[in-house]
């Protein structure tokens, strides 16, 4: 049997034998929101530049603190496939650091986890309050764009 087919079998009897899975979506998805709120997150992002060779110019950065627990979306695929973005739509990602910093925060994120980021701020930058991510974004470039052409 290879991986494939494990993991496949895995999965049909977490579905059947799980109090947890066995509950209807609508209760499960309430213990999930319970779980994973946990209403401001807030990240110190801290860009360094890594001294390995093969790793020069990327940055590093801490993704969650602690005592945030997301433990619940690794508990099996079934459960990280429904839980996976629910951080990220639940909470307020509080992000201090430099204006680098928040876009490697950003640049460190998926697709979805970066559509699914409803509510975020930046700390340096509090008078703009909370904002979706895409809205960040689109001002980091806007932002950016006028550096450069004022360099120009």
């Amino acid at each position: 049997m290879n991986t494939e087919e494990q993991q496949e079998e895995a999965t049909q009897h977490n579905a059947t034998a799980s109090p947890l899975l066995r509950l209807p979506a609508e209760i499960r998805n309430m213990i999930f929101a319970y779980a994973l709120s946990h209403g401001d997150i807030e990240l110190n992002v801290v860009p360094r530049i890594q001294n390995a060779p093969s790793r020069k110019g990327c940055w590093k950065h801490l993704n969650w603190p602690i005592p945030v627990n997301i433990s619940l979306i690794y508990a099996c695929q079934q459960i990280h496939f429904e839980t996976a973005l629910l951080p990220y739509e639940l909470n307020v990602f509080v992000v201090a650091g430099s204006d680098r910093a928040f876009q490697d925060f950003f640049a460190h994120r998926t697709l979805a986890q970066v559509g699914a980021l409803a509510r975020v701020r930046w700390v340096p930058n509090t008078r703009l309050g909370v904002r979706p991510a895409t809205e960040w974004l689109e001002r980091l470039r806007v932002c950016s764009a006028r550096t450069w052409t004022s360099r120009d």
